[in-house]
């Protein structure tokens, strides 16, 4: 990643690497609305991740006017699709939840395990994300980690790049947020709001918040797919901030291209 003009905040060097007999059981949380399109997206970040499948269950929240797997057929399709990962699936046909409402309720009567990692349905995971973020965990002892950095692809733009990089913690975003549920309970959650809603969670101040690699965790994809993103990342597109162009590894050009019917 190139330079980025904003106050230098160090990542945490994580030397830990806990042979997978030793990694604890992680729930993966995903607040949806309106992501059918993003289904295939979804099994290839849970099938990419590089943590033992049997240790690791998906829970999903889906709000709103639109069930995300449509019928009984399409959900028995995917639970197969990411096995042995677990499913823990729940749609609200007649509620419109805020995002940190939704991060709320699916840390607090649907994750199973004491770690939990967010991911969010319409962004790219990277293949350590979870293993690297417990063995941060794990190694600082820390309630919660994240990343101040951000990068961001742009498929209706011909895939090109951009990053931001903030001075703060607190700052730090939300979707690549891994924490144990002592650290969630110890400050109250979420904010129950649509955005900025990890401020909270990330500015404990008597905590260990860890910077870590966004690298080896996650990409944004700006998209204008049902309701768009949450956050508009066009604001975060300008000349000096593009700096690569998104590449074919793993096949997620061609994925995204189809979700986002960019024609390549």
């Amino acid at each position: 990643m190139t330079d980025i003009n904003i106050p230098n905040l160090p990542s945490d060097k994580v030397t830990l690497n806990l042979p997978d007999s030793e990694l604890p059981n992680v729930s993966i949380v995903m607040p949806c609305y309106k992501r059918r399109r993003f289904i295939p997206l979804i099994i290839a970040n849970i099938n990419n991740q590089d943590y033992p499948k049997n240790k690791l269950e998906l829970c999903i929240l889906q709000d709103g006017e639109q069930d995300l797997f449509i019928d009984e057929k399409r959900l028995i399709a995917f639970r197969k699709a990411i096995h042995p990962v677990k499913l823990k699936y729940k749609y609200e046909p007649n509620v419109r939840r805020t995002i940190g409402n939704k991060r709320n309720i699916l840390v607090k009567n649907m994750a199973s395990h004491k770690f939990i990692a967010n991911m969010d349905s319409d962004d790219i995971y990277m293949r350590p994300y979870i293993r690297y973020s417990i063995n941060a965990l794990k190694e600082y002892k820390a309630g919660i980690s994240t990343s101040v950095s951000m990068l961001f692809v742009y498929p209706h733009k011909n895939f090109i790049m951009s990053a931001i990089k903030c001075g703060w913690k607190c700052q730090g975003h939300e979707g690549c947020s891994v924490f144990t549920k002592k650290h969630f309970n110890s400050v109250g959650g979420f904010g129950k709001t649509q955005k900025a809603e990890g401020v909270k969670m990330l500015d404990a101040s008597d905590k260990k918040v860890l910077n870590l690699d966004i690298d080896k965790l996650m990409c944004c994809v700006s998209h204008n797919i049902d309701d768009g993103n949450t956050v508009d990342k066009e604001q975060f597109l300008d000349a000096a901030r593009e700096f690569a162009e998104f590449q074919e590894e793993g096949g997620w050009r061609s994925l995204l291209a189809d979700i986002c019917q960019v024609k390549e």
